[in-house]
């Protein structure tokens, strides 16, 4: 069966039950049901079924009327019928416009009466769910209503009202996204012009300008503003007043659901501009009366003067805060190309809603509303534009990030008492830590991180309380919680807003104003939660986010940011006050406190005793040239969270390796004085000897870093083997920072206090890396090494022997795009150079090197190196240095092999000088068999010349 025909037959048995129960009382009623009956019969009998919808929608008025009266009665089973009646005839689209202000009128009188409240609702959602069925004032009328059966008697009347009069506002703006699309021109646009929408209308009526679904919503929303501000509603005549919770709700929900509307139609922006924001200043207003309004219907018992705790106006009242904090966030995120300078006030009230004085709600819900907003690239980006890039105008994004960071550090500055209640009966420990809870500690306040958000996913509890009229309790963490994920939030979202600048982003001047305005907040904040981080997760976030301040100041070329923000990686790297007391110490600043007598807690401070991170390791400091005996033997423990700090920053320098320049010192300075504490000893094969390979009993290294120390040793070796791919002028830089390093060991080992060796180690590693470009560096690290290989300590002097040779065998060997004969020379100089040296176990390694250098490459040698190596022999014997038989011997065996193999391959003038050198050897005195050896080869020679 067709709809039509259902839709006949169900009339007709509206009509006559409607016939049926009015028999007897209401013979009007009973009457017109006839009459009903007969034209339904008379339609149907000359219609076919393709127009009979159309004629029975022609008929309507009549159709209807037995209806109309059937509510007019009262009487309410009469109701109950006609209203079905009436509901079936509006759902098929068979009823008249012009029938609809009847019907409206109707139930009106029902709604006022208190009958079939539920029935009258189902209706009005009915005729305004129809297109284009009511509008206007009628529209208005249906909307009235459902406000005013939001305060009837019966509690599912009540609901049932909310729920419809969100339902019939959504129907309202629909419609006019509907009549966008329908009559927009060819850009999707609204064509009304920016000029009519500013000129006043009347009060009752709208805007000429505006098309008629896009006329009601504006007289809605005028009026919603309206009854927010207390003032008389121009369109939704009979509501005298509502409720600021509810009002909120729907603006928000306009506001939020339909923002092309506003972007279409001027007249709704001059609202927005007009209406929305000044009411949203005044309720932010702290002497505002936070009050709900008295019921509307007609026969409530609530009245205005009846006390309520809400009323009280010394306090904020909750509800209203939080739905004005939703709308805020609305305004902002959604509004804000057309509200810059509104959004401006509010982000300075909802910053004031952070204040120490406020209560402990509103702080949480201007930390939900900030979250949401940092975890927007793009608005921090429209900030910057519109704020801090100008030079005379607020720093709206410095103020919200500092903001932030401002929170995070009062939360710690708590008084001592706080958090200090017995923990044996809640499984505590004596900080108040709940045991495997992750949180911080700081300065013995400890504050739960009570969730983790995704990132660019803000977690919100007070903004979702919709259904709450008291704010509930908020857990001891909870704000800490919310700035901690805002701060994370805004570090992505500044290095998303930079990114999406392009291929210029790092040279434009919004970038730079997008770092400089957020940049020192979020360091000082992150810092700070990674020194009282005690969970791991947590900890590997805060680093990541650290590492990517790096990178963005590295790429701005921002050294001072970078600097500063490497000094806190290298600070987590390193054991408490580690950096300020060891390595502050040797670059010149004075230590932070000095020594107290006979015992001392060198490497312990305030802010991170009683630290619940695993301590892995427990060594002694690094010498340095500034660093006082007492500190040098105080004992050092590393927790967990240092080395996985280390790895950070290992990793951090790895990638953004080509731009740290003068931070390199800082860097490597601070992985040796790990690499120290934890025994790490380096071999000149590029690895490293640990506990008991390396001889070191004052380490001590539990099982759990055992697997930590080869994952170091290899993300070390991978660091440096990374100098090939930097830049020359990045490559100096790391040996600068080396050599700086390697001289500091130098200064340390004049006290006779073994230095570390890992600055030449990784000189060694670096140089042997970078052999492809020798004459870039060879130079200056070779200079260096004979510099350590001339001081008085052996194993540091031996070090820099090693290093030198092994650097000038491989130069030798490696494929080079060089001159040979300038390559041989450049690198055969430092050995040269090394026979101003008056250490013999220095001068033994140098005559090791050269002799595997004559019998390995002594056929590549060209003429004019030969000199060089006759000279390097000959200064054992004719030197201002006198040395053991030993390197005499060993000198002489590099004659005889030059004479007896590559005699013929000689100059003249290298005979001659091999002559003379012989001769130096056949006079010397400390070996006799070398001099009778060396007298007879020179016999041998002259024959040979002969």
């Amino acid at each position: 069966m067709s709809e039509a025909k259902k839709l006949v037959e169900s009339l007709q048995t509206d009509l006559r039950s409607l016939s049926n129960e009015a028999k007897k009382k209401h013979n009007s009623v009973k009457d017109a049901s006839e009459a009903a009956m007969v034209k339904v019969r008379n339609i149907t009998d000359g219609a076919t079924e393709s127009n009979l919808i159309s004629r029975l929608r022609q008929a309507s008025n009549e159709l209807l009327h037995p209806f109309v009266m059937g509510c007019a009665s009262k009487n309410p089973r009469l109701v109950q019928i006609s209203l079905a009646g009436v509901q079936r005839l509006v759902q098929h689209r068979a009823v008249e416009t012009n029938v609809v202000p009847a019907i409206v009128q109707e139930l009106w009188s029902l709604m006022e009466a208190e009958c079939e409240e539920l029935r009258v609702l189902q209706t009005l959602s009915l005729i305004v769910s129809t297109d284009h069925l009511v509008s206007g004032p009628s529209l208005a009328k249906c909307l009235v209503m459902c406000f005013r059966l939001n305060f009837a008697k019966d509690p599912i009347v009540i609901n049932t009202a909310s729920a419809s009069v969100r339902q019939l506002i959504d129907l309202v703006f629909e419609r006019i996204v509907k009549e966008d699309g329908l009559n927009a021109n060819g850009n999707g646009q609204s064509q009304t012009q920016p000029e009519a929408a500013k000129t006043s209308a009347p009060p009752r009526l709208p805007p000429a300008t505006l098309k008629p679904a896009a006329a009601d919503g504006y007289m809605l929303f005028r009026d919603l503003c309206l009854l927010l501000n207390a003032e008389q509603p121009s369109w939704l005549i009979g509501i005298q007043e509502m409720t600021r919770t509810l009002g909120l709700e729907l603006l928000e929900s306009v506001l939020s659901g339909y923002p092309s509307i506003f972007a279409n139609h001027q007249e709704f922006v001059f609202l927005l501009k007009e209406q929305v924001c000044p009411l949203v200043i005044k309720l932010f207003s702290p002497n505002l009366k936070y009050l709900q309004v008295a019921s509307q219907h007609p026969h409530s018992r609530q009245t205005a003067d009846a006390p309520s705790s809400d009323r009280q106006q010394d306090r904020p009242y909750f509800p209203i805060a939080m739905r004005l904090l939703r709308v805020v966030c609305v305004l902002i995120t959604r509004f804000y190309d057309l509200l810059v300078t509104e959004c401006e006030i509010f982000l300075t009230l909802i910053l004031k809603f952070m204040e120490s004085d406020k209560l402990p709600w509103q702080r949480g819900l201007a930390l939900e509303t900030l979250h949401r907003i940092t975890a927007k690239p793009d608005l921090l980006r429209s900030f910057c534009i519109s704020y801090d890039l100008k030079p005379h105008s607020a720093k709206v994004l410095q103020s919200i990030v500092s903001g932030l960071a401002g929170f995070v550090q009062a939360s710690f500055l708590k008084p001592e008492s706080h958090n200090q209640s017995s923990k044996e009966e809640d499984g505590s420990d004596g900080n108040g830590q709940a045991i495997g809870q992750p949180g911080f500690l700081y300065r013995g306040i400890w504050i739960p991180l009570c969730f983790i958000s995704a990132q660019g996913s803000p977690k919100t509890l007070l903004l979702e309380l919709l259904d709450k009229h008291e704010p509930p309790l908020l857990s001891d963490g909870y704000c800490l919680s919310l700035a901690y994920g805002g701060m994370v939030d805004a570090c992505q979202s500044l290095y998303q807003a930079i990114e999406n600048e392009g291929a210029a982003a790092y040279k434009s001047e919004l970038s730079q104003a997008l770092f400089n305005s957020s940049h020192s907040s979020i360091l000082a904040t992150l810092s700070l939660l990674l020194d009282a981080s005690i969970d791991e997760s947590i900890t590997e976030t805060l680093l990541k986010c650290l590492s990517t301040l790096v990178g963005l100041s590295c790429r701005l070329e921002q050294p001072g940011a970078r600097d500063a923000t490497l000094g806190a990686l290298c600070k987590a790297s390193l054991p408490p006050n580690y950096l300020v007391r060891v390595l502050g110490a040797h670059s010149g600043s004075s230590p932070v406190d000095s020594p107290r007598s006979g015992k001392i807690d060198a490497f312990e401070s305030d802010a991170t005793a009683g630290h619940p991170n695993q301590v892995v390791a427990v060594g002694t400091a690094c010498p340095t040239p500034a660093l006082s005996s007492q500190l040098l033997s105080a004992p050092v423990m590393l927790t967990s969270k240092n080395l996985q700090s280390t790895r950070s920053l290992i990793a951090t320098a790895q990638i953004n390796g080509p731009q740290l320049n003068e931070s390199w010192h800082l860097v490597l300075a601070s992985v040796q004085h790990l690499v120290w504490i934890l025994g790490m000893k380096p071999s000149p094969s590029g690895g490293f000897r640990t506990g008991g390979e390396s001889g070191d009993a004052t380490t001590v290294l539990t099982t759990a870093v055992m697997a930590d120390v080869p994952v170091m040793a290899s993300m070390l070796n991978k660091l440096f083997d990374m100098t090939a791919e930097l830049d020359d002028v990045g490559l100096h830089h790391v040996i600068a920072a080396l050599c700086k390093l390697s001289s500091e060991s130098m200064r340390v080992a004049q006290n006779q206090r073994e230095p570390s060796f890992f600055p030449v180690a990784k000189l060694l590693q670096t140089g042997w890396a970078n052999l492809k470009r020798l004459p870039v560096f060879w130079k200056p690290l070779t200079a260096h090494l004979i510099e350590v290989s001339s001081v008085s300590f052996a194993k540091l002097r031996e070090w820099g022997a090693t290093a030198l040779t092994m650097l000038v065998r491989q130069a030798l060997v490696e494929n080079i795009d060089l001159d040979e004969v300038k390559r041989q020379q450049m690198v055969l100089a430092p050995l040269l150079d090394v026979c101003e040296i008056e250490f013999a176990d220095v001068r033994q390694k140098q005559i090791d090197c050269l002799m595997q250098i004559i019998q390995s490459r002594g056929q590549q040698l060209k003429p004019e190196l030969w000199p060089t190596v006759i000279t390097i022999v000959g200064s054992v014997v004719s030197g201002q240095f006198s040395f053991d038989e030993a390197l005499i011997k060993q000198s002489y065996q590099a004659v005889n092999l030059m004479v007896t193999d590559f005699l013929e391959t000689l100059s003249l003038r290298c005979v001659q000088m091999l002559v003379e050198t012989d001769a130096k050897f056949g006079v010397q005195q400390k070996e006799l068999n070398i001099s009778l050896s060396a007298v007879g080869q020179l016999v041998s020679l002259l024959y040979i010349d002969d």
